[in-house]
């Protein structure tokens, strides 16, 4: 299956000039991290460079610490938030699972309680709502941002 990747008018990042030979055969949930084809590796670690990278590319919150997309990809299914003790995997998911697939409003907050926020924060979030992928002999894009989530949850 070949992908490419729409970033609409707010984004022009390198994530814009992706496209993955995906194989057809079909991975099952629960599939091991380390059995991901390289596309799909490739093309969520840069997804997240572009839209999660500002403030997870640095310091404590670094689940991004490598420019190796493989290194990343461990990353994110091994280590664990220093905010939550989640996997990174975990609070990703957590994170950009909003209530719609339009972005949140930046003064909707995800829990009122804690103040935390949906990610990403900012134009980032404009963009990410708005980036898409279109599968080969398809004209129905998919929202990046499901994309992550649903490859993120399809391996463990």
């Amino acid at each position: 299956m070949l992908i490419t990747l729409n970033t609409g008018a707010f984004a022009q990042s390198s994530v814009n000039s992706i496209h993955a030979d995906l194989n057809s055969e079909s991975f099952l949930l629960n599939t091991p991290f380390d059995q991901a084809p390289e596309p799909t590796v490739t093309l969520v670690v840069k997804s997240l460079k572009t839209y999660c990278g500002a403030c997870h590319g640095l310091g404590k919150l670094n689940f991004l610490p490598s420019e190796d997309y493989a290194e990343n990809w461990k990353t994110i299914y091994t280590a664990t938030s220093p905010s939550t003790g989640r996997v990174w995997r975990d609070a990703i998911i957590d994170v950009i699972s909003w209530p719609t697939e339009a972005p949140p409003a930046f003064d909707q907050v995800k829990d009122p309680l804690t103040g935390r926020d949906w990610m990403p924060k900012g134009i980032k979030r404009l963009q990410m709502g708005e980036a898409t992928i279109v599968p080969q002999n398809s004209d129905t894009p998919i929202g990046i941002r499901s994309y992550i989530l649903e490859e993120l949850s399809n391996f463990q």
